[in-house]
């Protein structure tokens, strides 16, 4: 028998109804997000990455862009001593969007891409490799790119690739993103593979059963942000579009499993175009999640969740939990309980993802989740302050 006032099940007992308590071993479980650390930086952050690098620990990068077109920035390097990030290097940047860390035969590199001036000059990606002698990272290639915003390591059948998402070239949105293979025997980056894009805001990869994968989020294509993004299957190396998704001004992809199932969730930010005629809250729009059906080989869509122009998903684990935690560069107004720009959302098997802690921010650009020092913490950076945020996550 199922109470449902008092929300157990009973079993009968010699004609007696008895409360039936199940033994659990205790597991770790998110209890809430505390603000563990504020870092001032140059200017606002557009994106941070968390790396380690071997016999040297933990290190964060942060993206810093500067309000003005024309001007370099001053990224700052970061290394955890002591239970913090402390100060540890600059990197010269020209409105930095995205960092990537990433390995080739044990030479460590990042690869920086840069926004740059207007969307009529020639841009760069930067990639700077680290010196085991001087402890640091110098400059290794300039790509030319068009106010690029993301850069996308993957490797594939041995061989070494960077995706480039180029989102404007001479003021139109549909323009090529090129995929660069590394030559081992001269160290650097060549064109490799163009992809078509519209107003391309990030690339993620990931791999399925040994295969891997790319997904592209579209945002503009000059008239309506209604588009298609697309993922790619990878076949040495090269990206053979596998299926198409519609999106609304989609800005960011985000890989993750929950047990032996494989999601896509994507960051829809804004609604404008034919579709929304009268500009009918465009901030307010579904961002979508997806699961990899086996059978088809194809995502189908598995939950909308209800977003404020949504800037970036980032996923974490707790124990045996899922977590998603979502940036909105808009604030709820309307839902008492959850009044910040950032949400939390546990994964509650019938039930999906199910919002459990909301966040006061700012407007928010990324999260980065990691681990370090037996803790889980994660990495805040904002649209508007020269501020960046460390919280941990605290457990029952």
């Amino acid at each position: 028998m199922v109470d449902t006032s008092e929300h157990y099940i009973k079993v009968c007992d010699a004609g007696e109804w008895k409360p039936f308590v199940f033994r659990q071993d205790r597991v770790e479980e998110m209890d809430y997000i505390d603000v563990y650390q504020e870092i001032r930086t140059p200017s606002p952050c557009s994106d941070a990455e968390v790396f380690t690098l071997p016999d040297q620990g933990t290190f964060l990068m942060l993206a810093c862009e500067s309000s003005k077109d024309d001007a370099e920035q001053a990224s700052p390097l970061y290394k955890w001593e002591k239970g913090e990030f402390v100060y540890y290097q600059n990197i010269t940047t020209f409105g930095a969007q995205s960092w990537k860390f990433f390995s080739i035969d044990e030479e460590l590199y990042l690869a920086v891409a840069n926004r740059g001036q207007k969307s009529q000059v020639k841009s760069i990606c930067t990639i700077y490799r680290w010196s085991a002698n001087h402890k640091l990272f110098f400059q290794q290639q300039d790509i030319v790119t068009y106010t690029s915003r993301d850069i996308e390591y993957y490797e594939d059948n041995g061989e070494h690739y960077l995706a480039v998402a180029n989102y404007a070239k001479d003021g139109h949105t549909q323009m090529a993103s090129v995929i660069y293979r590394f030559e081992k025997r001269k160290s650097l980056f060549y064109p490799f593979k163009t992809v078509i894009s519209m107003g391309a805001m990030d690339w993620t990869h990931f791999s399925i059963d040994g295969t891997g994968y790319l997904a592209l989020a579209n945002s503009f294509d000059g008239m309506t942000t209604q588009v298609y993004s697309a993922i790619y299957k990878l076949e040495n190396g090269r990206p053979i579009e596998m299926q198409r998704i519609e999106t609304i001004g989609a800005v960011d992809w985000e890989f993750f499993t929950v047990k032996d199932d494989v999601y896509l969730a994507v960051a829809n930010s804004y609604n404008y175009g034919p579709q929304n005629k009268q500009n009918m809250a465009p901030y307010f729009l579904n961002s979508s999640i997806y699961k990899f059906n086996k059978e088809q080989g194809m995502f189908e869509k598995y939950q909308d969740i209800l977003t404020r122009s949504a800037t970036d998903w980032e996923s974490f684990k707790v124990g045996d939990s899922t977590y998603l935690i979502v940036s909105n560069a808009q604030k709820d107004e309307e839902t008492p309980r959850y009044p910040g720009h950032s949400s939390v959302y546990r994964w509650q098997g019938a039930e999906k993802f199910v919002r459990v802690h909301s966040l006061e921010t700012t407007a928010s650009t990324d999260w980065e989740a990691f681990s370090t020092g037996g803790g889980t913490y994660l990495v805040y950076t904002s649209a508007k302050l020269s501020t960046a945020y460390i919280l941990k996550v605290m457990l029952k």
